[in-house]
């Protein structure tokens, strides 16, 4: 009979994104029982018939440990330190772009990405936020906040409204409750958008929090397959595998449309709020208080879009979000977007993204 073999998790359970992790590991193992998760501290030994960890890392102290261990490791934290490992990690480049079209959707124009000044490991996120948004010829800067103080003056000092991108859903909650204690109207004058769509952080806020989803569950079933696949045959160089985010999760405080033509938000807003019916150009017209002509001409000004364009693009983005966070089934998906002929949806959707909606769930939908 075959023993067990151990894959040690060498990471804190703690938070979310470790809770979900081990998760992760647990599915892998339900499905090849031939394998055991074993949480393991950092400084314990490395258990028995052990075949290697899977480690979290945020230092270079973390990185030379993991090598004084002698065994296999696959790195899965959210730092991207330079290592001789290989890592299953969130694609923290497309966070970025993701929360930077969600916030150009909405009609902002002035962006901050904020991070903590005392780390480093959300760069990559902020800077192609940054990136992504100047792409679009928006204004976009960029804050390292160190304390309480800080924050309460750049606050005041700052042109509104503007949409806050935080590094993760613990510092969006810390700049909520500043900015709230300013007086300052959320999502009205500032918009904040966290990264995890961590429960507890997005609930206990002053308004509940919107926040891009991760999928820490894919990083820790994809970390044992590189794991037992590196076991079985050692590859010769560190391979990096990224997990594509879910997507946003919109909440109290970006609920918003941020156009400077009040009928151009009203006919967003009217759109957003009935996607999953049929929406004629008439009817949204009407809903702006504009004529038509007059609307269409207005939305190509400020969007580059038509009415049409609008409605279906909305739709699309809504069936997208259902594909990676749902297992309902394509033509349900279609329906529910407000699309009634599905060989349009199926149309529409591969122009827009590139892929069947069969294809890109296979590629961003990790769920069970």
């Amino acid at each position: 009979m075959r023993s067990t073999k151990i894959i040690a998790c060498i990471f804190s359970t703690d938070d979310g994104y470790g809770q979900g992790v081990a998760h992760g590991v647990a599915r892998y193992t339900r499905e090849h029982p031939e394998y055991r998760g074993v949480v393991t501290a950092p400084t314990s030994p490395i258990p028995d018939n052990c075949i290697g960890a899977l480690a979290r890392v945020y230092t270079h102290e973390d990185i030379e440990q993991c090598k004084k261990r002698g065994v296999t490791t696959i790195v899965v934290s959210t730092t991207h330190l330079p290592s001789p490992f290989s890592a299953v990690q969130i694609d923290d480049a497309q966070i970025g772009r993701m929360a930077a079209d969600y916030y150009l959707n909405k009609g902002f124009r002035r962006f901050i990405g904020m991070s903590w000044a005392w780390t480093d490991r959300n760069e990559h996120r902020t800077k192609t936020f940054g990136e992504h948004v100047m792409a679009a010829g928006a204004e976009s800067y960029s804050w390292m906040i160190a304390d309480e103080n800080e924050l309460h003056r750049k606050l005041a000092e700052l042109s509104k409204p503007v949409a806050l991108f935080c590094w993760n859903d613990k510092l969006a909650r810390w700049v909520l409750e500043c900015v709230k204690s300013q007086g300052l109207d959320v999502p009205g004058d500032v918009a904040v958008l966290g990264v995890d769509n961590d429960l507890i952080q997005c609930g206990l806020a002053p308004v509940d929090i919107s926040s891009i989803e991760i999928d820490p569950q894919a990083v820790g079933y994809r970390a044992c397959e590189l794991l037992v696949s590196s076991y079985k045959t050692p590859h010769a160089e560190p391979v990096r595998l990224y997990i594509p985010p879910k997507g946003p999760v919109e909440r109290v405080s970006t609920n918003t449309i941020a156009y400077t033509d009040a009928a151009i938000s009203k006919a967003f807003l009217f759109i957003n709020r009935n996607i999953a019916r049929v929406v004629t150009v008439p009817e949204v017209a009407a809903a702006a208080g504009l004529a038509r002509r007059t609307l269409e001409r207005r939305m190509r000004e400020q969007t580059g879009r038509s009415i049409r364009e609008e409605i279906v693009r909305a739709r699309l983005m809504y069936a997208r979000d259902l594909l990676v966070r749902t297992r309902e089934p394509i033509a349900t998906v279609a329906e529910m977007s407000g699309f009634n002929e599905y060989r349009y949806f199926l149309r529409a959707f591969r122009t827009a993204y590139g892929s069947s909606p069969r294809a890109f769930r296979k590629e961003n939908n990790t769920l069970a």
